[in-house]
């Protein structure tokens, strides 16, 4: 289709007004009703130049058919012609003032009142204030939740200090709980290192006495169980017992 060429409706009119085609012509043109013949090309008397140029100048006035280059078909201008009119909204076959068979076969059709934009912006309307009633909710539910926000925003500030409170009483007992795990090491560590001074002492003892005997026992400090030595975390019960043993026995 060219860009800017007329419709079918506005060019059906002016060529009903011209008058150039043989029986296209208003039957009441206060009420916008018209007729075109409507032949059979197998009918006999039928003429391409007559009875098929409303059809043709349309399919040129389309750009389907260009004299000259085009080969004519009348049969596919009347089809293409039929679904156009047919595609038209305020355009209104009247069937019952058709006559459709026969030598003199024509159409009836009605020009509809351009009230199709009337209809559209009645549709339009509606649907504005359909969408104004459908807005209103909307719009409430988001002051709603603004509201909403804004209230949280402002209570904020208060529980994160206290989220704060809770993280510092928190940090407190947990350094408390690292200065007793201190406290308690540092102890065992002290206990500990007494009880090695504790042994070397003995071994230091048992080393001098067995050098003034001339003899060595059979155990060292680590078999004397039973003495109790206390400590301030740990008790340990050792049992020395240095038995006198006098030359006679070893004659």
């Amino acid at each position: 289709m060219h860009q800017g060429r007329l419709r079918l409706r506005p060019w059906l009119e002016e060529q009903i007004q011209s008058g150039r085609y043989p029986g296209v012509q208003w039957l009441d043109q206060s009420a916008r009703v018209f007729q075109i013949p409507w032949k059979h090309a197998a009918r006999h008397g039928w003429n391409i130049d007559k009875d098929a140029t409303l059809f043709r100048n349309w399919a040129i006035h389309t750009g389907r058919y260009k004299p000259g280059i085009d080969k004519p078909d009348p049969k596919t201008w009347k089809a293409n012609f039929r679904c156009a009119l047919n595609s038209l909204t305020d355009v209104k076959e009247l069937q019952d003032r058709s006559i459709k068979k026969g030598h003199n076969a024509f159409r009836v059709y009605a020009l509809l009142p351009h009230c199709k934009t009337i209809r559209r912006r009645k549709a339009a309307l509606r649907y504005s204030d359909t969408d104004s009633k459908e807005a209103s909710p909307a719009a409430q539910t988001q002051r709603n939740s603004l509201e909403r926000f804004t209230e949280a925003f402002w209570k904020f500030p208060d529980d994160r200090g206290a989220s704060a409170g809770l993280m510092k009483d928190s940090e407190e007992e947990r350094a408390q709980g690292l200065q007793i795990n201190r406290t308690d090491e540092h102890e065992q560590t002290e206990a500990v290192l007494k009880i090695v001074d504790h042994l070397k002492t003995l071994d230091h003892w048992a080393s001098s006495y067995d050098g003034e005997r001339g003899w060595r026992p059979n155990s060292t400090w680590t078999g004397c169980l039973g003495e109790t030595v206390d400590f301030p975390a740990f008790s340990f019960q050792t049992d020395c017992n240095l038995h006198t043993i006098s030359p006679a026995q070893y004659d």
